[in-house]
Formats: C-alpha cells, structure tokens, sequence
C-alpha cells in the first residue's frame, strides 16, 4: 500500500479547490491531466489522487518523459522482450507493466515525442500494450495521468503535440496555480518546511516572512524550499529566525530582461538541456525559413544530424492558420 503523501499545505482558495477536485475526481477511474508550473506540486496531487482512489493498494508509479532520450523513454514506457534491440540480453516489463492495478503517471507528457504521442494513445483507446520487441497484446490495467507545464493548445497548432492524445488526456483537468498567485499559502510552507529540517519552529521574524512572501519564486515550491534550506545552514540554532541574519542567503531566481517569464531555468540540468535545445534549434530554423542545409552550416554541423535532431526533439514547421 502506498504511504500517505505529504500534505498540500495552503490556505489559499486556489488550493482549497485544488484539494476539492482531487477528493471528488480519485473516486472515479477518468484520465486526469495536471497543468501548472514547474515545482509547484503536480506530482504530489497526483499522488494523492492514487492514494484516495480504490488503487490505492496498488503500485503508483511515475516518469518523467523530459528526463530520457527518445530511443530510452520507449522503453522504460513500454519495456522490451529479449533481443528486442542491442543490449537487450533480457526481458524487461516497462513502468505501464510495472504499475499493473494501480497509478501510471507521466510527468512532463508535453516532452514526449510525436512517435511516442501515437503509441500512448493506442494505450488509452484500447487499454492494451505491446513490449519493444513483443507481438503479443499485453492488458493495461492502469490509471493515466499525466502532468505539464507546456502550452499544449499551442504544442497542438505548431504540430508538435497530437491534438486526438490531447482530448483523451483532457477529460478531467486540475490547474496548480504558481506560488506568484497564493503568497497566503508561504507562511505555511515555509513553517512545515522548517519544521521538517529541524524537528521544531523557532520564533520566526515577521519581517523575514513578509520577505518571503514578496518574492515570484519562479521556480515555486522547489525553488522555497532550496531557498529555506540554504536559510537553516546559516541559522544559529537558537533564538528567532531574523531577516537581518539570513537576508544574503535568500537567493530568489533572477532572470535577465526578456527570460522573466520563462521557466527553462527552474527546470532540472537534464530537462533544461533538452527544453535549450529545443528552443535553439527552433529559433536558427524559422530564422532559415525552415532551410536545414543553412541552419546546420550556421549551426557547424551536418545536416543529417540537424534532420535527426528535429527528429528527436518532435520538432516541425509551424501550421499555418487558415
């Protein structure tokens, strides 16, 4: 049985709701899709979700599609028979398979490749599988969700994201606002944090908080609690916690003009490397026109590599709007 997951601590009525829909929609087996910032939560409220539902007995198992390469996400998905490819010395059951009864979650699905989109959906609409390798159709008894913070109508009208997958993952959705739009909600999150790294909550200046609280934190919970964290090493161990004694050691995200609103850099290395490359090798094509024979000269590389790496990347040409 899965153990009870932390808490989603707030009292902010965007988060009041956000519980409310977790509550009503774990009782039904629906696909859910979790939208909202990088660290602000959605792994947890999907947890929740699994924990509340009649899964709950049954393994939750998670992925971040942002986290692989192409090639290797397929099969952690979908696992891999023996001989399937070079190295596969073994059968290998992937993370559907391995959640059989209960939670699979995809994070980050707006990072899943378009060959990867297809083969997800057939999942979805036929609730059976195939290994890497395999031909015998294997039952997923899974509950979906997924989680992003990409703008997947926009993923949709530039074709990197598959508009049919879109509607059977949006059959119910659960926004997880930024912690920009609840600062009622870091007082506690700041206290339960503390009291987690040191098993007590010292008096705590208000002047501190207030500080706290005036900060985006663009990289939201995560970023407030690396923060916090870095507070507490600095931190006496006695006596109240004073901005006057901590005030260098809060180091919220600076972004220079023009990054202020992305989030590439509240992202892990390895989802801020591919979400880079992304967004570099997009800019250098629509600066070509789509030319790839120019964009890989500009670029100092071959254009094969350069049509391998749209490729990878599920990059294609804008659509344009009729």
């Amino acid at each position: 049985m899965m153990k009870r997951p932390l808490s989603l601590i707030g009292v902010s009525d965007a988060l009041r709701e956000v519980r409310r829909l977790i509550r009503r929609v774990a009782a039904f087996e629906n696909t859910v899709l979790i939208r909202g910032p990088s660290g602000s939560g959605k792994e947890l409220a999907a947890r929740w979700i699994h924990y509340l539902s009649r899964r709950r007995e049954n393994p939750f198992v998670a992925i971040n599609a942002g986290a692989f390469p192409e090639k290797l996400i397929e099969s952690e998905i979908f696992g891999y028979e023996k001989g399937a490819f070079t190295g596969a010395e073994s059968r290998k059951p992937g993370k559907i398979e391995t959640a059989e009864g209960g939670s699979f979650f995809l994070d980050e699905i707006g990072d899943l490749p378009l060959p990867l989109q297809v083969k997800l959906l057939r999942v979805l609409q036929e609730k059976t599988f195939e290994r890497l390798g395999g031909v015998t159709p294997l039952d997923a008894d899974v509950r979906f969700i997924a989680a992003t913070h990409r703008d997947l109508e926009e993923m949709i009208s530039e074709g990197l994201f598959r508009e049919d997958l879109y509607y059977r993952l949006n059959v119910i959705t659960i926004n997880i606002p930024p912690l920009k739009e609840r600062p009622e909600d870091i007082p506690y999150l700041a206290r339960f944090i503390i009291r987690q790294e040191l098993g007590t909550i010292p008096e705590i200046d208000e002047e501190l908080m207030a500080t706290l609280q005036s900060f985006e934190w663009h990289g939201n919970i995560r970023e407030l609690y690396n923060n916090i964290q870095r507070i507490l090493v600095f931190y006496p161990g006695e006596g109240p916690l004073r901005l006057k004694d901590v005030r260098d050691h809060i180091r919220p995200m600076g972004f220079l003009p023009g990054q202020r609103d992305s989030e590439l850099y509240t992202l892990p290395f390895k989802e801020a490397q591919q979400e880079f490359k992304k967004r570099y090798i997009r800019f250098r094509l629509e600066k070509n026109r789509w030319m790839q024979r120019k964009t890989a000269r500009e670029m100092g590389i071959q254009p094969s590599y350069l049509s391998r790496l749209i490729k990878e990347l599920g990059l294609g040409k804008k659509k344009e709007k009729p």
